[in-house]
């Protein structure tokens, strides 16, 4: 199944070792997301983007021209102990 995903993102990276007259951490960011762990001085840029795109895509990919599912919640309940109650009733001959 085929899908177009276009979306840009940002990502921002710290430092896990503290620089020596650097900003401190509290003063990186002021909301929104924490900045990501910056390992020593290595990116994997393969993950990063592999996991970006599987937050961009649709979690429950239908085709153009499918038919929409049964709605589960419309059905009537049934009980787990319904076979088990008919089994234990009286014969009605």
């Amino acid at each position: 199944m085929a899908e177009i995903v276009s979306e840009t993102f940002q990502i921002d990276f710290l430092p896990t070792e503290p620089v020596e007259g650097g900003v401190q951490e509290e003063d990186l960011y002021l909301g929104g997301d924490a900045p990501e762990p910056l390992y020593e001085t290595l990116l994997d840029l393969t993950e990063i983007a592999i996991q970006q795109l599987s937050l961009d895509m649709a979690p429950y990919p239908r085709k153009l021209d499918s038919e929409p599912l049964e709605d589960v919640a419309a059905q009537p309940e049934i009980s787990p102990f319904a076979s088990l109650e008919r089994l234990s009733a009286p014969d009605q001959d």
